[in-house]
């Protein structure tokens, strides 16, 4: 292999001296090239760390759109739920107070009792027969909230997936990624030349001279 140019460091072999094909015969001056060497190793594992940071970064960041996508999704549900529920205890309530409010105004009417309790009932009824009045509408709305959130967290999951098979995220990684080979390139032609700074013995054979 060619040798680099350099000072001579030490010398293996004396004059005459059989030597064997590969045996070292002499050494050249590596402490310029070994210190390059240790720079660009550094700078290597430098890149990388920067890379895994920059996965660590985008992998936190989808997760975090996750985690919104299905927040919306769980507290549309929840309020679905919870609504439908109070529905669900108007029109009971309402059902129960009837019965009652029959009773009352008949009593009124044939003036039996007095007409108090039959206005707080009326108050009550009337009062939960607006609320059954408007739930179609709220129940509509939180529904139409859910489907709409359903949609957008599939929507980006449909865009994710295409820009994994494009390559997608990975293209912010790229330059980091060319800029890691290329150092690691380096690293290995630097530790090329600091092997051709070992002179070795082409063939067995007779040291003839320097």
């Amino acid at each position: 292999s060619p040798v680099e140019d350099g000072r001579l460091a030490s010398v293996r072999v004396v004059l005459g001296q059989r030597v064997s094909r590969g045996q070292v015969l002499a050494v050249l001056e590596k402490d310029v090239l070994e210190q390059e060497i240790r720079v660009a190793e550094a700078e290597c594992r430098e890149l990388q760390a920067d890379i895994a940071a920059e996965n660590q970064s985008l992998d936190m960041s989808n997760l975090e759109t996750v985690r919104n996508f299905q927040s919306d999704l769980e507290k549309a549900e929840i309020e679905l739920n919870a609504l439908q529920a109070e529905c669900t205890r108007e029109k009971a309530d309402w059902d129960a107070i009837q019965p009652e409010l029959k009773r009352q105004r008949e009593l009124v009417q044939r003036r039996l009792i007095s007409s108090k309790r039959m206005h707080e009932l009326e108050i009550d009824s009337k009062r939960l027969q607006e609320g059954l009045h408007t739930c179609p509408a709220r129940i509509e709305s939180l529904e139409r909230r859910k489907v709409a959130a359903a949609g957008r967290y599939e929507e980006w999951q449909r865009q994710r997936q295409g820009d994994m098979g494009r390559g997608g995220s990975q293209e912010q990684l790229r330059p980091l990624q060319l800029r890691s080979v290329r150092a690691g390139e380096y690293v290995r032609l630097l530790k090329v030349r600091l092997d051709n700074m070992v002179l070795r013995a082409p063939a067995d054979g007779f040291v003839a001279g320097y």
